[in-house]
């Protein structure tokens, strides 16, 4: 059970006491309002419950996009605390799935039948097939925000060995050879050591022979550590 008070009754003092001593969950728009006489209206409220849902709302019919401000949601959720949604009066659905970026605990849109119809408000609501378009991407972008720290998902490991690149050698070598920035160029796939590790092998002397593209492998050269790289070569040449 929840009672909705319109954008137009926010200043409306004496019907906020009245709502707000039924002890029932209250939805406030704020279109039309400044920040200044929303604080007066949810403090009113406060005397009674904290159970509030704050709707930030442009109340233009229709509203200009460039006008919705949906980062507003963010500061009434610092500001107040409390829950804060988004009611939509734009042509379309594009903002109001936006607004799904900015977690909101509710979206509300007018529904009609026929955008025909007199009045203010069918021509920014929404048709059912609209509707049902709003709801399932809404449904997409809270997916999508799910997961807020930036990691490498599996798919995209499968994605990197083929789609990566690798170092390869530009030419043929001998083993014991001194590799050089030239001796090294980067194709695909990205199964082998990663061009981001290129100025660790710079230097470093082959243990083997090696062939115009093929990847490098760190078993081909001296480790980076050994102090005995030529006791290494000898061996591997023997």
């Amino acid at each position: 059970e929840l009672l909705k008070l319109p954008s137009a009754d926010l200043v409306n003092i004496p019907l906020l006491n009245l709502a707000a001593k039924t002890r029932i969950p209250l939805i406030i728009s704020t279109g039309m309002s400044t920040l200044e006489e929303i604080d007066i209206a949810v403090e009113t409220v406060r005397k009674h419950h904290d159970d509030i849902v704050v709707l930030h709302c442009n109340s233009s019919y229709p509203c200009p996009e460039d006008q919705i401000a949906l980062p507003v949601m963010d500061e009434l959720r610092e500001r107040y605390g409390l829950c804060v949604g988004y009611s939509g009066h734009e042509r379309g659905v594009g903002p109001s799935v936006g607004a799904a970026a900015f977690r909101p605990c509710m979206i509300e849109r007018h529904f009609t039948l026929d955008k025909t119809m007199c009045g203010t408000d069918h021509q920014v609501s929404l048709d059912p097939s609209e509707f049902g378009l709003m709801t399932s991407m809404v449904r997409e972008v809270e997916s999508a925000m799910q997961s807020a720290s930036k990691q490498v998902f599996p798919g995209e490991k499968e994605a990197a060995q083929k789609l990566r690149k690798s170092l390869v050698f530009s030419r043929d070598l001998p083993s014991g050879h001194v590799l050089c920035e030239e001796d090294l160029t980067v194709k695909c796939p990205g199964t082998g050591v990663s061009p981001i590790l290129l100025d660790e092998y710079v230097g470093r002397s082959l243990l083997t022979k090696v062939f115009h593209d093929e990847q490098l492998q760190p078993h081909m050269v001296v480790p980076a550590d050994s102090g005995e790289e030529a006791k290494l070569l000898a061996q591997n040449s023997g």
